[in-house]
């Protein structure tokens, strides 16, 4: 029996409003973590430095990654409603056809900024506790993340429901996004995606070389 074609547009657009609203605000409660809230003193100088930096590393990729997912979710909420599109059996059958790349992008970027959001109040809450409740703290946000990634699996691996699925964990997801990424930049189609990557990879080399000379 041939399933039933409609046009399932407004579905599809009500699922990346879904992602749109928490990104936007995880967003702006990243913010104040990342630039305005000192982190506690170790009384150590060294250290308080490089747990500063790496409290602004966490925050600049959190924010950074639940933008992502604001501008993917906003602009395939826009092409929803102004491009006709054939009609599909299901909303997932519209997803993975027309929207794919932005449907990945969406989620994936949007977890990835919750697991670096998770890390920097992990280092937050140990700083602030000093002492025998530090570890505590620190197993209560990875129990956590690791609940957060099973829901996270079992929803991607049930798909539509029918056999369908776009991966079988986030971790495929992951992979599935950036092999997307990178296929739109070697063809030659997207030309600021390759830049985006040229751009991470001489911030990345460069970073690098100034770390080894600061060590040596």
């Amino acid at each position: 029996i041939m399933p039933k074609l409609g046009d399932h547009r407004a579905a599809a657009a009500g699922l990346f409003a879904n992602m749109r609203v928490p990104a936007a605000l995880l967003a702006g409660a990243v913010i104040p973590l990342t630039f305005s809230i000192p982190l506690p003193r170790t009384e150590r100088e060294l250290r308080d430095r490089r747990l500063a930096l790496l409290n602004l590393l966490l925050g600049v990729f959190s924010l950074t990654c639940e933008l992502l997912a604001v501008v993917y979710s906003t602009v395939a909420c826009n092409k929803l409603t102004e491009i006709a599109a054939p009609p599909t059996a299901n909303v997932f059958e519209l997803l993975g056809r027309d929207h794919e790349l932005a449907w990945l992008g969406t989620n994936v970027c949007f977890f990835v900024g919750v697991f670096a959001a998770c890390a920097m109040i992990t280092m937050r809450a140990v700083l602030m506790a000093k002492g025998p409740l530090a570890p505590l703290l620190a197993s209560v946000v990875g129990a956590a993340v690791l609940l957060m990634t099973s829901v996270v699996n079992n929803g991607i691996t049930q798909g539509d429901g029918a056999g369908s699925a776009f991966g079988t964990s986030f971790g495929s997801l992951l992979f599935k996004y950036v092999t997307l990424l990178l296929d739109q930049a070697a063809s030659g189609s997207c030309p600021l995606v390759a830049a985006a990557f040229a751009l991470l990879a001489v911030g990345a080399v460069s970073t690098w070389r100034v770390s080894a000379l600061v060590a040596g």
